[in-house]
């Protein structure tokens, strides 16, 4: 049997820059992959600058394969849209499993399409191996894939960050391109009644002056609202978070309004506590958190006093996702839910209903533990908190 034709001498170039390309691709893909699965938390929190490289590399090859017809357009693609769904923490599954699988399961089969495109610059595939530097045919094709992809990969993106935030938030948040909107559930046992409220430190002013409306009990009940809002005898916080001059300046960056306290009487605040209600803060103390945790939250309430807008995105120096994970989850709502849930037991006789209205982040757990004590849902409402529309209302 005769040998076949050896190949053009630019054709031979073209393997030699796919083995290349192919390479370097796998390289990023297990890299990206290892980091995913070796992520111990919510895939929000990922901090590894590997999936960034990836998604660079994907873009500057995306762009090389416009030009010149040497790389195999189906990979090409291929890697584009599977890249583009890692970025957005694997939409469209993250809205059925969670960030962290969706994620994993997308780098995974990043690593699939790039083992092989490895494999078959090995072996020579004449898909791979035997191309043209240039086809008019093929330049046409990405270059109207590139200038609608460059558009379009926005939206899975989008989505896909928002649902990773609402994912991350909890069931008492819902996000969407619109805006986030809180919920306020009743629990019932008996003649017992505890309605848990989502909060937000900074919101538009109508989602805290409709939430004043929403407490004010009937004349012939008694309420009492436990309140949040760590308190510092020892004076540890930075001076600008205990004045409330962080959230302020946050609020002010966004266009919002902060929380105010539920005695003031302002545009933003709630109005004079009416009659049959009373406030209790039933938070813990700063100096009750271990060392380590009293430590990093003052270094990011620092950070973000002095942080640009863009910078309160990422970390500050020397810390990680797994700190601040260990941070919110063990020292900020662990342990303040405990001491929430002591208050309530001995302050709750007396009164018809228990209104907690706290962060959003803390009443996933604290509704597990009302459901654990024979408590029952019995009302779900949406409140609107901060419309990203309204500048176009």
């Amino acid at each position: 049997m005769s040998e076949p034709p050896p190949l053009p001498a630019d054709r031979t170039r073209s393997r030699t820059v796919n083995l290349i390309t192919s390479i370097l691709f796998l390289l990023l893909a297990t890299w990206t992959l290892v980091a995913d699965l070796r992520f111990p938390v919510d895939m929000l929190l990922q901090s590894s600058a590997s999936s960034v490289l990836l998604a660079l590399f994907v873009s500057v090859w995306l762009f090389a394969a416009v030009i010149t017809s040497a790389f195999p357009k189906r990979i090409v693609i291929a890697a584009s849209i599977l890249v583009t769904l890692r970025v957005g923490f694997g939409w469209p599954l993250n809205h059925l499993i969670g960030n962290t699988p969706a994620a994993q399961i997308i780098s995974s089969l990043i690593f699939v399409l790039a083992a092989g495109y490895l494999f078959g610059s090995l072996k020579s595939w004449p898909g791979i191996a035997a191309r043209p530097w240039f086809q008019l045919k093929h330049f046409f094709i990405m270059l109207a894939f590139w200038l609608i992809f460059g558009v379009v990969s926005l939206v899975p993106v989008g989505l896909g960050v928002l649902q990773g935030l609402d994912n991350f938030a909890g069931t008492y948040v819902d996000l969407s391109i619109k805006g986030v909107s809180l919920k306020e559930r009743i629990f019932e046992k008996g003649d017992s009644r505890v309605r848990l409220t989502g909060m937000v430190h900074i919101a538009d002013p109508s989602f805290y002056q409709t939430l004043a409306y929403r407490q004010s009990p009937p004349p012939s009940e008694r309420h009492l609202v436990l309140t949040e809002g760590v308190s510092d005898r020892d004076e540890i916080l930075p001076e600008s978070f205990r004045t409330g001059q962080t959230y302020a300046k946050l609020a002010a960056k966004l266009g919002l309004e902060p929380q105010g306290s539920p005695r003031e009487s302002s545009e933003a605040a709630a109005p004079i506590v009416p009659p049959g209600m009373t406030y209790l803060n039933a938070d813990s103390d700063i100096s009750d958190l271990p060392q380590k945790h009293q430590d990093l939250l003052v270094k990011l309430l620092t950070f973000i006093d002095e942080a640009e807008l863009f910078e309160m995105f990422t970390m500050p120096d020397g810390v990680t996702a797994l700190d601040v994970h260990d941070l919110f989850m063990v020292g900020l709502l662990k342990s303040r839910n405990d001491h929430l849930m002591a208050v309530m037991d001995q302050e709750m006789p007396g009164y018809d209903e228990v209104h907690i209205p706290w962060g959003a982040a803390h009443l996933p757990d604290i509704e597990e533990r009302l459901l654990q004590r024979g408590y029952t849902m019995v009302e779900e409402t949406d409140q609107p908190a901060i419309d990203f529309l309204k500048g176009f209302n």
